[in-house]
């Protein structure tokens, strides 16, 4: 039994030096730093280190403090060694550069709001709240709109709508979201592919229904394309809140606000009680899945660049979790083999797969079961869908 602590201890120990064996420091890292406000973690941590996701390696979380790895404008952060090995702290008792004596730790963990976060809030914070990705029986069991009142075809905020199958008392605050896109697994009977395919519901003229077409006949027109594979998630988009004026069925609700116009077979859910953390800390996820790639693009059908938000086909049921880091690479073309214009080999049946390219980072920030949403970090070129997913520290 003791030679078996012993060895789980140095095995322990062995990952934890492999570990962070593995930090990098940047050349010209700076020794000491104190955080401003607008920093971010990804941006510090990039001043420290060559690949900012090895932070955790190197970080030396103070436990005596609430949450240890919340960092506040005028911290500053130390680079120090413990038995050779870099380390990087938290000097909480150093004063403000103007001067002000610091409040005390657990004080300022009051001010949870004020702690830096690990991206921008204002690249991410739409996909933070609006988007939902839900599953097709949730989807079948969802309220939806029937009708609008003074027979419009829309519904703006001040109008009110007829919903079927809401069981909210008056009082309530719901959402009305449409599909915004529809996730198919290819490969069900090969799980191992991970195939999920994205089909945007615009393509198919199917985003906006009218009372002059069935809300519920735009699901067979993907099929009238060949494409039967089953569904794996909605991303159901938010556009529009109302409050519910009479139970009932259908039930009464006025619309309050609404980002687009209101109009049959919208679809109603509770209103988004989802409470998102800023604070996570990037990191290289554990185990690799294989096949993941890039499904959608957030405000660009064809490419997205920095610090603009995209879907994977990873989710929670993959082990992905936000702070997980990926390189993105483009997939290699084949091209012809001509080896000279007067070889006997075939031009076009020999093909060469060329290797692929590397692109960039991602950052995922909202994980669902099968789907997640990611924020590119950097990159030589834009990302485009279908782009393959590679562990954080492959670049070549």
């Amino acid at each position: 039994m003791v030679i078996r602590q012993i060895f789980a201890m140095l095995l322990g120990l062995g990952l934890a030096l492999s570990v962070h064996a593995q930090a990098q420091l940047r050349d010209g890292h700076p020794d000491e730093y104190v955080v401003q406000e607008g920093d971010t973690l990804w941006e510090i941590a990039e001043r420290f280190l060559t690949n900012p996701w090895d932070w955790p390696a190197i970080w030396q979380a103070n436990p005596q403090i609430d949450n240890p790895h919340l960092i506040f404008p005028g911290d500053v952060i130390s680079l120090i060694y413990i038995n050779g090995e870099p380390r990087l702290v938290l000097n909480q008792d150093q004063p403000f550069l103007s001067g002000e004596e610091r409040l005390s730790p657990k004080i300022r963990e009051l001010n949870r709001d004020e702690a830096i976060t690990t991206v921008p809030l204002d690249a991410i914070d739409e996909f933070m709240r609006i988007p939902r990705v839900i599953s097709e029986d949730e989807l079948d069991e969802l309220p939806h709109v029937v009708a609008n009142s003074g027979e419009q075809i829309y519904s703006l905020p001040g109008d009110r709508v007829y919903i079927k199958g809401l069981t909210d008392p008056a009082g309530s605050d719901i959402s009305i979201a449409m599909v915004n896109h529809h996730y198919r697994d290819a490969d069900e009977d090969e799980p191992e592919e991970h195939d999920i395919r994205s089909y945007r519901d615009e393509n198919f003229f199917l985003a906006r229904r009218t009372q002059h077409r069935d809300p519920y006949g735009w699901r067979i027109i993907p099929h009238t394309f060949g494409i039967r594979w089953p569904i794996v998630g909605y991303e159901m988009w938010e556009i529009a809140r109302g409050r519910v004026m009479k139970a009932g069925d259908p039930a009464i609700v006025q619309i309050t606000e609404g980002r687009r116009e209101v109009a049959v077979g919208d679809y109603v859910l509770p209103a988004d009680k989802h409470i998102f953390d800023p604070y996570f800390v990037p990191h290289a996820i554990e185990n690799m899945p294989d096949n993941g790639r890039v499904l959608t693009l957030s405000d660009n059908r064809f490419r997205v660049g920095h610090l603009r938000v995209l879907s994977i086909n990873l989710g929670a049921a993959d082990g992905v979790e936000p702070g997980h880091v990926f390189s993105v690479f483009r997939p290699g073309e084949k091209v012809h083999d001509i080896k000279h214009p007067y070889s006997r080999v075939n031009p076009f049946r020999d093909k060469v797969k060329l290797p692929d390219e590397y692109i960039g980072k991602i950052m995922v920030f909202r994980a669902f079961d099968r789907i997640s949403y990611a924020l590119m970090m950097e990159g030589k070129r834009a990302i485009v869908e279908g782009d393959k997913l590679y562990p954080p520290d492959e670049e070549v």
